[in-house]
């Protein structure tokens, strides 16, 4: 096979190598559920579960809880003893079905299920509590994106390592310079543009409300896309150097 045929099939293998590796940065994330269970309800944040560097998306959906201050100098009715802080009694109307609330403190309004997702260090809007399983439990999703952080620390260089050293086995001093110089030019801009447009489409997989998620992910397909560009102008000098001592 000559220079020429070497150099166009490293490059379809670059090209087709790199949309791979960028779908899989795209689409990288991993996910842990827990649940949630307190007797108060509580605000919740990552650095309850976990450590928001591993973990820097969550998702909370549970039964969620306003926290409002109240002085009841009059009986409020309530059809059960609400969740309270405080110095706040409840009496039972007996035959009557319904709760009388007298004092000072804090009531936990329930608001019905809400869906929640913070990063890193955020802390809920509303407070949550129930069951550990069932339509009253809180449930949390936990993300990550160490898979696609893998494969920007490793599988992105060993690949363009690999195919820039092909090229320069197989093509330096093989194609005239001018030639090498585009092909060689080539194979590094393709390979970032397509781990770029491969990290795009693979983010098409974060599902649309983990935006923070998505955001993440974003800068490691860029860094990605720039790390390439890197690893081809490296790997030529110092491919150049060192021929140079031989």
């Amino acid at each position: 096979m000559g220079a020429v045929a070497k150099a166009a099939a490293l490059l379809a293998v670059a090209v087709v190598l790199s949309l791979v590796l960028g779908y899989y940065i795209g689409s990288g994330y991993t996910m842990e559920v827990r649940y949630f269970t307190a007797p108060m309800p509580a605000r919740l944040a990552i650095k309850n579960f976990t450590s928001p560097v591993e973990y820097p998306v969550m998702l909370v959906s549970g039964l969620a809880y306003e926290k409002v201050s109240v002085n009841l100098t009059e009986p409020a009715r309530f059809p059960k003893p609400p969740i309270s802080e405080g110095n706040i009694t409840c009496h039972l109307k007996a035959g009557l079905g319904y709760y009388e609330c007298t004092g000072s403190g804090y009531i936990y309004m329930p608001v019905g299920r809400k869906l929640e997702v913070l990063k890193d260090y955020e802390v809920s809007r509303y407070y949550y509590s129930g069951a550990p399983l069932g339509p009253h439990g809180t449930y949390i999703i936990l993300y990550s994106y160490k898979f696609s952080q893998f494969i920007l620390a490793f599988a992105v260089p060993i690949a363009n390592i690999s195919i820039a050293l092909a090229l320069l086995k197989y093509t330096y001093g093989r194609l005239p310079k001018d030639l090498f110089m585009l092909t060689y030019i080539m194979s590094a801009v393709l390979s970032a543009a397509m781990i770029y447009i491969g990290g795009i489409n693979g983010l098409y997989i974060v599902p649309e409300e983990l935006a923070p998620l998505e955001e993440y992910i974003s800068k490691v397909v860029l860094v990605a896309s720039c790390v390439t560009t890197g690893i081809y102008g490296i790997t030529y000098l110092l491919y150049l150097k060192l021929g140079r001592r031989k």
